[in-house]
């Protein structure tokens, strides 16, 4: 290949001939002369001594030195990604249930992402809710995605995640009746009236509305890939345990 490409050139008397086996565009040109090895893809930089590699971008027809550390973002990213699975293996396998008896828990769910495929609305199976639970006196919470509502998953993860004895508040979702008849005191208020009982100032959700106040902001900063998304979910989680991202992944990978 390199000595055909050398031949190629050497048939080349003028410019006009050039441009007749390159179509006239430098992207062909660039790579001719780099199977020929007669043009390097990376040299040194004059300034920082660092390596810069020729990129080729065939779109403009053109190419460009690219310092190397831009390169580095890839290894980085690669980096946080292999720190958020340590994360989210350290809190799967940490998890403990909240509340207790004489704790109240309160519980909700939200939207975290959906896509409309550019079909003009949104499908139910195209929804992602997480489901969210938090203690209000030991502010321990839990966090599930689920794609249904219904009252197999719902009363499933509550099971899962909130102690026997606890008294649970949610709102008036029908997915939530029966609550009480497994082993939880359970009270529910009307979200579209008011977040507050107005007969018992105890009957509030005020407490996992603010918790979505912290969480959702966190998940749009990340972004919403549903492949990453239980990842950075689970990064929140460790996130309230140490705020400092590096000594939370030092306190996991130590015990």
């Amino acid at each position: 290949d390199k000595l055909f490409t050398i031949d190629i050139f050497a048939a080349v008397k003028k410019s006009s001939d050039l441009k007749k086996i390159t179509a006239d565009k430098v992207v062909e040109l660039v790579c001719l002369l780099q199977k020929a090895e007669l043009l390097s893809p990376t040299q040194q930089h004059s300034n920082c001594n660092r390596q810069i590699k020729l990129k080729v971008t065939k779109r403009c027809n053109a190419c460009k030195w690219i310092c190397m550390p831009t390169s580095s973002k890839t290894a980085i990213l690669k980096w946080f990604k292999i720190l958020r699975e340590i994360s989210a293996e350290y809190v799967e396998t940490h998890r403990q249930q909240i509340g207790g008896e004489g704790l109240t828990v309160e519980i909700d769910e939200s939207i975290v992402t959906k896509r409309n495929y550019h079909r003009g609305r949104i499908a139910d199976n195209n929804q992602v809710w997480l489901v969210g639970g938090i203690c209000r006196e030991t502010k321990e919470i839990f966090l599930e995605l689920v794609r249904k509502r219904n009252v197999g998953n719902l009363q499933g993860i509550i099971m899962n995640n909130v102690a026997p004895g606890t008294t649970i508040v949610t709102d008036g979702w029908r997915a939530y009746t029966g609550l009480d008849g497994k082993g939880y005191e359970h009270e529910m208020i009307n979200h579209s009236e008011n977040f507050i009982d107005p007969n018992d100032p105890f009957i509030l959700t005020q407490t996992i509305e603010n918790l979505w106040r912290w969480v959702k902001p966190f998940l749009r900063s990340k972004g919403t890939n549903r492949g990453a998304l239980i990842e950075y979910i689970h990064e929140y989680q460790l996130k309230r345990i140490q705020r400092n991202n590096f000594l939370a992944i030092n306190c996991v990978l130590t015990i």
